[in-house]
């Protein structure tokens, strides 16, 4: 997983950085189970304000990256969400 500068569909992503494993453990649970690292808000509220989304690489480097990116939920709060515009994660992605 990278972070990468917010585009359109259909350009080619810039790579800001790949995600340390305490981020990407921290955002599959929180994904997939709904609990969050205590640092994870602040760090989602951030992604948000410089205009970062996150690639996944669980597809072929031929096909374009589903995208998750931080969403606004509620007054200080952000959650991870799924571009739809994007391909899907494959079948076996966290």
């Amino acid at each position: 997983m990278r972070l990468v500068l917010a585009n359109h569909s259909g350009e080619a992503c810039v790579t800001v950085r790949s995600l340390r494993v305490a981020e990407i453990n921290a955002l599959t649970r929180h994904f997939r189970d709904g609990v969050d690292a205590p640092w994870l808000s602040a760090w989602l509220a951030r992604l948000a304000r410089m205009r970062l989304w996150i690639a996944c690489e669980c597809r072929s480097m031929r096909e374009q990256s589903p995208m998750l990116f931080a969403r606004r939920t509620a007054e200080a709060t952000y959650a991870l969400a799924r571009m739809p515009d994007r391909p899907a994660h494959a079948a076996d992605c966290a």
